[in-house]
């Protein structure tokens, strides 16, 4: 069985090279769209919203075994989806190796996030895991074709990532000994959120459909977070209730499946600096939802810091000027 079928605007395909070198197509878009923009405020917008559902979450059970559970839980439609598709998902050689290591780069991203929250705070983790589009950035410069640095998007993402700080800065000033070492955590978990980021444009965007990019991931990952609740956590099912299977079927069919597929498959199309820029709007979204269901108040540095967000992701994504010939 094949792929997905390829489309006017998609990448072309290239020809081989020895070895299992990379094969990178031409950027379809170089610059941002509706398409673009409406697809990845869905996207944050559901990354926002299920930060409260962690929080929710993790009252009742441990975290880890909760990235567990929603994998297992999440496989099912997974599955039903690649059945429904006939997508192939039997992989050997230099294939099976990108997958099991774009695996890797996921399953750490979540593991250095969350036993980094032991040691720090909820506003710190959401400072530090948002540097991920500063090493997106740095590593498509030196990696992939036609997604460079330029003042103007380094510009932009300082200003954006500002926008987070502000809304943070509460927290980001707590004085409180040891927070550093769940802050170095957080920022593993934002290189490794980078690399995969990365790793999927350069090695499994032009071969893979979005199901073949993620099916493995979640496979081996869920498999990874098993081991490490069984490592880091005695207790895992504390509180566990019906209330926590709602909230696990809510990030198995919205995040693992929805979220997750539908960034992949921009991630076909666009550059990656430009798509993961817009994941600095999660934190807005996490806090508006806090306001919205759990009475949260609305504070001035939202609004300065969501300012300051959409000005900077206009800087990184906006048309360059066109040169002449």
């Amino acid at each position: 069985m094949s792929n997905e079928p390829a489309t006017p605007n998609g990448p072309a395909p290239a020809a081989p090279t020895a070895g299992g070198a990379p094969r990178q197509a031409p950027l379809s878009r170089q610059e941002v769209d509706a398409r673009l923009v409406i697809s990845m405020l869905c996207i944050t917008a559901l990354i926002g919203f299920n930060a409260t559902t962690i929080r929710l979450l993790v009252q009742g059970m441990s975290p880890i075994m909760g990235l567990t559970l929603r994998g297992l839980m999440g496989l099912v439609p997974l599955t039903l989806y690649g059945w429904w598709r006939r997508e192939r998902v039997r992989f050997r050689g230099w294939p099976a190796l990108h997958l099991f290591i774009s695996s890797l780069f996921f399953a750490a991203e979540f593991i250095l996030m969350y036993v980094g929250a032991r040691f720090t705070t909820a506003g710190r983790i959401a400072i530090f895991i948002n540097t991920a589009p500063f090493f997106t950035a740095l590593g498509a410069h030196y990696l992939l074709r036609g997604d460079r640095l330029h003042l103007w998007k380094v510009l932009g993402l300082l200003l954006a990532f500002c926008g987070v700080v502000v809304l943070f800065s509460e927290d980001l000033f707590v004085q409180r000994a040891g927070l550093w070492r769940g802050d170095l955590l957080v920022i593993g978990g934002a290189i490794s959120w980078a690399a995969l980021t990365l790793y999927i444009k350069r090695f499994l965007s032009v071969d893979h459909s979005g199901f073949q990019a993620l099916y493995p991931q979640i496979v081996i990952s869920t498999a990874v977070f098993y081991l490490f609740s069984l490592l880091l956590e005695p207790d895992p099912f504390f509180a566990f209730g019906w209330d926590s299977v709602g909230l696990l079927a809510f990030q198995a069919i919205f995040l693992v499946n929805v979220t997750y597929l539908v960034f992949i498959g921009l991630l076909r199309h666009y550059p990656a600096s430009a798509v993961i820029s817009f994941t600095l709007l999660s934190p807005f979204w996490g806090v508006a939802s806090g306001i919205l269901f759990l009475g949260e108040g609305l504070s001035v540095l939202l609004v300065l810091g969501f300012a300051m967000v959409t000005g900077g992701l206009y800087l990184v994504n906006r048309p360059r000027p066109s040169r002449p010939a």
